[in-house]
């Protein structure tokens, strides 16, 4: 039995030592990624989760739909579903606006290549905050949207949405103005 036992081992290690021979002859391995950086690995795993929060939002607008569309009267119910679509909207805005606000701080902070003056950082810190009023006005306007739709005859609550969609109009178009202003301004300082 010890003879067999050293047979197979002195037959396993020749064969693992053959293979490795053969291997390293003959094949190349290269990176599996095909990525270089940690950087596009990131950015290549967050493209992926994107996607997949994208599809479980869409799933949980169209569930909070059907909760609306089958209350039946019930104000409960009405309200469950309610609270199941501005949620998904919430959360899908935060996902799609989450790329967006990282590459807008990386361009402030100067990560994407050549820092600037100090009127360009100005200029990409105001742009910066001009793509959060603007994400959230769309927020505002959907959940506005929302209220004035499902407002099942209250005037109160038709009345808050329509106040909440025209606020975000006006904060945006007064956000967009200070934002024209303020290039203006910085033109007539650097020529």
């Amino acid at each position: 039995m010890n003879k067999k036992a050293i047979f197979l081992l002195l037959s396993l290690a020749l064969f693992i030592i053959l293979s490795r021979i053969a291997l390293a002859a003959t094949a190349d391995f290269g990176n599996p990624l095909s990525f270089d950086t940690i950087e596009k690995v990131l950015n290549n795993i967050s493209t992926y989760l994107e996607s997949i929060a994208g599809v479980i939002a869409v799933i949980f607008i169209v569930i909070g739909g059907i909760m609306y569309m089958l209350s039946g009267g019930n104000k409960d119910m009405m309200e469950r579903g309610k609270k199941t679509v501005i949620y998904a909207l919430a959360g899908l805005a935060i996902v799609v606006g989450a790329s967006t606000f990282l590459t807008e701080i990386k361009a402030v902070i100067g990560g994407g290549g050549s820092s600037g003056g100090l009127v360009q950082i100005a200029n990409r810190v105001l742009s910066l905050l001009l793509s959060i009023v603007g994400f959230l006005a769309i927020i505002a306007i959907v959940i506005g949207a929302i209220w004035m739709f499902t407002g099942a005859g209250d005037e109160d609550r038709y009345e808050l949405g329509k106040k909440t969609v025209v606020y975000a109009i006006i904060g945006t178009a007064v956000a967009v103005g200070s934002l024209i202003i303020a290039q203006q301004v910085s033109s007539l300082i650097t020529g």
